[in-house]
């Protein structure tokens, strides 16, 4: 039996491919400083805890956040803050990171405060530019969770059209794990995009909802990091607070550090314990298309490529390098190319689109990157066997973290999909 190899690509001019980290999920929201208390929640270095990354609500890092090899995320909290933004940004201070972060809750008075329009405006402004000139991965604005939140967030993204959004972060409080995790669930689906939580800490606002003392607070931190660590769509999340005394309103069994701040309280001592058991889950299998292909293309001598269209008007060829090409237009000048060629035990995939090829550095150790005018080093690919089926569904992945494309042409991590995108291209590159 001949064996096929299927990826699921959405076509575009350009794919755009987004910066990636190391897969590990725990973080901290630090407002404490430049204080050497930080090592008491993540050690010496990266990888002796579970915490590999860190945000100040600001555009500053903390001085022993680059020793220890934390991935500092800048956040540009508000219209306030957009000049010392900037001034970081023009000195280098984000050159490391793989993410930044939009306004602090926008849709409350007390916080960064302004309208989906004002915002949009900033974002164009600040952040969208980030994602081709840094490589940086564009996190939304992170509303609250009060009744506000969601619609304002929709009405920003409803006005931001053409903006690059590659993960949602929000907030959440409370005491009920359940309800914590059908909001999680319920702004995922609602976006369809990661989500990291940059903000959850246990709070009783319902006088019939768990309490918030210290066996409240432990069992509600250990229900949803676990199960945090579980979604697969969930990136990132940062309990608060990492720090010695939380603000006025939220429990101080929250607090993940003791009152001197050089030792690790009992919250503290929960969140670093508890880790990931569950390593990235692969998407879905991706049938296999009934009937015949739309079309089926001789690569070379071993390769031959059948493509399910779920478009109209598509074309497809190769051209005298052997490159499959596959556009919506008969020119083909805006082709989408795909470098498909045999290796011991599989097959390599490289892509293009306008001559520009879209790679990962170092195999994913670095940042991916797009756009670039040679081909360098490409992204490994798992194959999934499809039970029952002889075909082999390619799934990408950098560092663990599994690749798909959505129909905004992004390259994004960790997000599962089953069946075909509207508007994509199923290839099954059979041996010839």
């Amino acid at each position: 039996m001949s064996k096929a190899l299927a990826v699921v690509l959405v076509l575009g001019l350009v794919l755009s491919v987004q910066a990636h980290w190391n897969g590990a999920k725990a973080g901290l929201g630090w407002s404490d400083g430049n204080s050497d208390n930080i090592r008491v929640l993540t050690g010496n270095t990266v990888g002796n805890t579970p915490v590999s990354w860190i945000y100040t609500w600001s555009a500053y890092s903390v001085q022993a956040a680059s020793t220890i090899g934390l991935d500092f995320v800048p956040m540009l909290w508000g219209s306030s803050t957009a000049s010392s933004f900037e001034s970081q940004l023009n000195s280098g201070a984000f050159s490391n990171s793989t993410a930044v972060l939009g306004f602090n809750e926008p849709d409350q008075s007390g916080q960064s405060n302004m309208s989906p329009g004002t915002a949009v405006s900033l974002w164009w402004q600040y952040i969208n530019p980030l994602k081709s000139s840094h490589g940086l991965r564009l996190g939304a604005p992170a509303v609250s969770s009060a009744n506000s939140g969601l619609p304002w967030l929709q009405n920003f993204v409803s006005q931001c059209s053409g903006c690059s959004i590659d993960f949602i972060p929000i907030h959440w409080y409370g005491s009920n794990p359940a309800y914590f995790q059908s909001y999680v669930q319920n702004i995922y689906n609602t976006f369809g995009k990661p989500i990291w939580v940059t903000e959850f800490a246990c709070v009783q606002y319902v006088s019939s909802d768990p309490a918030c003392d210290q066996n409240g607070v432990d069992t509600f931190l250990q229900q949803t990091v676990t199960w945090l660590y579980a979604q697969n769509y969930v990136e990132r999340f940062a309990w608060f607070g990492a720090m010695r005394s939380v603000p006025s309103g939220i429990p101080s069994y929250d607090a993940l550090l003791t009152s001197n701040g050089n030792s690790l309280s009992q919250a503290g001592s929960l969140y670093i314990s508890i880790k990931s058991n569950v390593s990235p889950a692969p998407p879905p299998a991706t049938p296999a298309p009934a009937g015949p292909p739309t079309s089926s293309v001789q690569i070379n001598a071993g390769i031959q490529v059948a493509i399910f269209s779920f478009s109209a008007n598509l074309y497809v060829t190769v051209d005298p390098s052997s490159l499959l090409l596959v556009a919506t237009t008969s020119s083909l000048s805006a082709a989408a190319k795909f470098n498909i060629g045999a290796i011991s035990g599989g097959y390599t995939i490289q892509n293009a689109a306008s001559g520009q090829y879209t790679s990962a550095d170092n195999y994913g150790n670095s940042p991916a990157v797009a756009n670039r005018p040679t081909a360098s080093t490409w992204e490994t690919w798992t194959f999934t066997a499809l039970p029952n089926s002889g075909f082999v569904v390619i799934q990408a992945s950098i560092n663990g973290n599994l690749l798909a494309v959505q129909s905004n042409n992004e390259l994004i991590s960790n997000v599962p999909f089953a069946g075909a995108l509207p508007g994509s291209v199923l290839f099954y590159i059979v041996n010839a």
